[in-house]
């Protein structure tokens, strides 16, 4: 459109049906099994540096992106209120999401004051995201888990999480709308993917 638009005489074939093809075939049926880690905990302790126990620990307790955290600054902080689907006390922080939408993640009051804490003392959550994954690499070699990447956390809080509603007396469809929302996703059906 671009090209067209502003006469350039560039011509584009973006049809990617063969490469969908190909993919489907290589991966067929590869990513079945479950990429959460077996103990968090003992993974986001292992971590060196601190700046990475605090990414891990809100990526664990409600599933944020690394771009998301990113993102947190000092008016992000909103309050600590319960949580009414579980009765339990979170800190909710305002982050922006993909496409820039914006939403709250609930993570526990310690990691709450934690960040606030970061944020008041260097403004924002700085770091190279090639040292936070080695880190998390060694965390796991140390505490004999299968790396999974920072991604992994992910899946943690949307198995966690979904497994606490279900507990709660919440159906499956509530559960999985709402474990997908926390994820910051618009369908419910995209959870069905972390609940491996």
């Amino acid at each position: 459109m671009y090209s067209e638009r502003f006469n350039r005489g560039n011509t584009y074939n973006f049809d990617l049906s063969s490469v969908r093809a190909y993919v489907k075939e290589v991966y067929a049926g590869e990513q079945t099994s479950s990429r959460a880690y077996e103990s968090p905990a003992e993974l986001i302790g292992a971590l060196k540096e601190p700046v990475h126990q605090l990414i891990a620990s809100i990526q664990y307790e409600d599933g944020a992106r690394l771009d998301e955290v990113r993102t947190i600054r000092e008016w992000s902080f909103k309050v600590v209120r319960t949580d009414e689907l579980t009765g339990q006390d979170r800190g909710y922080i305002e982050v922006k999401s993909k496409g820039g939408k914006v939403r709250e993640i609930g993570v526990s009051p310690d990691t709450y004051n934690t960040a606030k804490e970061w944020i008041k003392s260097f403004d924002r959550i700085g770091f190279d995201e090639r040292a936070y994954r080695r880190d998390l690499q060694e965390a796991a070699n140390l505490t004999g888990q299968e790396y999974r990447g920072s991604h992994g956390l992910r899946w943690n809080f949307a198995q966690e999480r979904f497994h606490n509603l279900m507990k709660k007396g919440y159906t499956y469809e509530q559960t999985l709308a709402q474990v997908s929302k926390e994820l910051g996703h618009e369908r419910a059906d995209v959870t069905k993917h972390y609940l491996r």
